[in-house]
């Protein structure tokens, strides 16, 4: 009987240490999940910004030119009908 009892211990702490293992796996397991959830969040963090900021780009780059192209339009055409006018009299 008294080496039953030492062996069950050891058992004991076997089994003790295997669940432990087991646990730390788990919570490794897990942590790198959470560190992947982060990683692909941060990722389309990032596309979302760069896709604003192209959006932002490409509209200011629409609304600049515009203004232009009208005011010169206007003005050959003006200057066009004055020459006209000009011929008539």
């Amino acid at each position: 009987m008294p080496l039953l009892t030492p062996l069950l211990l050891l058992l004991l702490l076997l089994l003790l240490l295997l669940l432990l293992l087991l646990l730390l796996r788990l919570l490794l397991l897990l942590l790198l999940l959470l560190l992947l959830v982060v990683l692909v969040l941060l990722l389309v963090l990032v596309l979302v910004l760069l896709v604003l900021l192209l959006l932002l780009l490409l509209l200011d780059v629409e609304l600049q030119p515009p203004p232009p192209p009208p005011a010169a339009h206007t003005s050959t055409t003006s200057s066009s009908n004055s020459g006209g006018v000009e011929g008539k009299e």
